[in-house]
């Protein structure tokens, strides 16, 4: 990829059913290829739904009690029992977003990468505002895919976006329209060679 060569996409935007946002362009997904019905969140969310969960508040005590089990997981290294307790919060709250986000991030953390894409494919999905869930996707699919296929994946995801390659990074401007009346913003996520031996970061403190 040549530095500073630059891409501008215009795509159609629509509401989502669900949410405020949805992924424009769903279908470029099959062209990575990614899958979303390979997400490891899918079952449990799906339950969740069923069980008439999906509008269910949650409470800050239930909040801590997924972090300390996290926490937990992270001090005894038993991320692999961790994430299935953690599933029953995703079932009992498959609208909220943190439970969904701590799985997938313990999934990147033992090792199990195929499962923590998916995953964090389907945290943007369904909360197509997180931008930390698409960072965190982005470098996963780049360090599986390469830098072509963040180029299809921004593409898939935003109305208008304008990239550049430049050095190690792959920097890519979101539109005002984009995040309301805020400034435009911009986020980094590593190109270039691929490497299997350097692992992407993670963003967010959770």
């Amino acid at each position: 990829m040549a530095v500073g060569r630059k891409w501008t996409w215009l795509v159609p935007f629509q509401p989502d059913a669900i949410g405020p946002r949805r992924w424009p362009r769903l279908q470029l997904l099959q062209s990575i290829p990614l899958d979303p019905a390979r997400d490891p969140l899918r079952d449990a969310i799906a339950n969740g739904l069923a069980a008439g969960s999906g509008k269910r508040q949650v409470t800050q005590e239930v909040r801590k009690r997924a972090r300390a089990i996290r926490d937990d997981a992270r001090a005894k290294g038993c991320r692999e029992a961790a994430i299935t307790k953690l599933l029953e919060f995703v079932a009992d709250y498959p609208g909220v977003e943190e439970f969904q986000k701590i799985i997938a991030r313990l999934l990147r953390e033992a090792q199990k990468e195929e499962q923590a894409l998916f995953a964090w494919l389907g945290v943007s999905l369904r909360f197509p505002n997180s931008m930390a869930a698409f960072h965190n996707l982005a470098l996963l699919v780049h360090r599986r895919n390469g830098p072509t296929a963040v180029k299809m994946l921004l593409e898939a995801r935003f109305v208008r976006v304008r990239c550049t390659a430049s050095g190690a990074h792959f920097h890519w401007l979101l539109p005002p329209e984009t995040l309301g009346n805020g400034p435009p913003e911009v986020r980094s996520c590593p190109v270039g060679r691929r490497s299997r031996s350097s692992a992407p970061g993670t963003s967010g403190a959770s």
